[in-house]
């Protein structure tokens, strides 16, 4: 008899009543919202959206709405985002007296956004309902090995450096799977981390027309995963600051997501039993100094002699510890690159994970600052931060 419990379910969402929205017209495939819920003397909950990014205090909300659903303390809460492009934003309407973030927006857009927004509600609320139902007996296994569907995302044209695939760019391989199936051997989930921006089809030309509404990469290799041996698969974005998919299209998308999801269903296969330790969360608090940066800016108007100087001001960045028995999650809210990420793993966690309980920028490695790499000038962060936060995430692994 197990002492664990488990249960998990996705749902869809309701997308195609808010379009057209910042150019979306069509809809290859359902955007998603996932739970898996552990249960362990206390129960933990992993929530994932199909969603590019949200503003904290929409984050922080639905993150206390989810702990409400399932009865979860909100410290073992855990919300992510698949970082996929694919799909338009919520943004709340200004409040009196303060700026409105991003572009103005019309009426109607911001309505649009209010009801995008419910629809995601709508969903959390429908899978939290049927993950709870479902929760039985289960066994957590816990396995790595790699994918090669990645590949570096910067290369220098003899001038700047500017995005596109560059196979000479370190990448990290390292693919990490969670298997939570019940006594029966039957499965309830599969969650798998891994370094790539979930952007197979995704435009990121926020001015684009006729954009297509899709779970990219992250989502077709979830696919593949359920249709082969069921329950409810679960992609947690890693380092994918510097890392996209190696080919880019419709036909690469399928390939690359089949690829993925074989790779995830070997990993899964070779899995073993979780040590069985007492589970438990922890946060460690990182302040971090800041530069002034302009993300919106193209490529055609970088200024490569930046020398990348503070603006007198830092903010707190926490770093997320989630233990499950002996299989360690780690989680920040920025966007980190693959080798902040494989730092964390090096470091003894089994998942280093972006976008968790928040998003935010880039935050690349120094490696990018002192080549003056696209990502480097898109982050609000001084160089150094990431490894100062790789370097909190393995200390607060060693003081639990």
């Amino acid at each position: 008899m197990s002492n664990i419990k488990a249960g998990a379910a996705w749902a869809p969402i309701n997308i195609q009543d808010v379009l057209p929205m910042e150019g979306f017209t069509i809809v290859r495939d359902d955007l998603t919202v996932r739970l898996l819920i552990v249960e362990n003397g206390e129960r933990f909950v992993i929530a994932s959206m199909d969603m590019t990014s949200l503003p904290e205090d929409v984050h922080d909300e639905m993150i206390s709405l989810v702990s409400d659903l399932t009865g979860a303390p909100l410290a073992h809460v855990w919300l992510t985002l698949t970082h996929s492009f694919a799909g338009p934003h919520i943004f709340p309407a200004p409040k009196p007296g303060k700026p409105q973030r991003g572009p103005v927006r019309s009426p109607e857009e911001l309505a649009k956004m209010a009801l995008l927004r419910e629809h995601y509600e709508s969903a959390l609320k429908k899978a939290a309902e049927e993950a709870v139902g479902s929760m039985r007996e289960a066994q957590v296994k816990a396995g790595a090995g790699e994918s090669f569907v990645n590949i570096g995302r910067n290369v220098f044209d003899g001038e700047r450096w500017v995005i596109g695939p560059n196979p000479e760019e370190p990448v990290n391989r390292k693919l990490s799977v969670l298997r939570v199936d019940d006594m029966e051997g039957n499965s309830i989930a599969t969650v798998f981390n891994y370094s790539v921006r979930s952007s197979a089809l995704a435009n990121e030309d926020h001015h684009a027309t006729d954009k297509i509404v899709t779970y990219d990469l992250g989502g077709e290799a979830r696919k593949n995963i359920e249709d082969k041996i069921g329950g409810t698969a679960i992609f947690l974005c890693g380092g994918a600051a510097d890392l996209n998919p190696r080919e880019e299209g419709a036909k690469a998308l399928a390939s690359l997501g089949a690829e993925l999801g074989g790779d995830v269903l070997k990993v899964r296969e070779g899995a073993t039993a979780i040590s069985g330790t007492a589970p438990g969360t922890a946060t460690v608090d990182v302040m971090l100094d800041n530069r002034d940066s302009n993300p919106n800016a193209g490529m055609e108007n970088l200024i490569v002699t930046d020398t990348f100087e503070g603006n007198g001001r830092s903010e707190k960045q926490t770093v997320y510890m989630l233990d499950l028995g002996g299989a360690v999650l780690l989680g920040v809210k920025p966007e980190m690159d693959g080798i902040c990420a494989k730092a964390m793993t090096d470091g003894g966690a089994l998942m280093a994970v972006c976008m968790v309980n928040g998003s935010g920028k880039s935050m690349p490695s120094k490696r990018a600052y002192e080549l003056k790499q696209y990502t480097a000038f898109h982050s609000p962060f001084m160089p150094g931060s990431a490894e100062k936060m790789a370097e909190a995430a393995i200390s607060l692994i060693e003081s639990c």
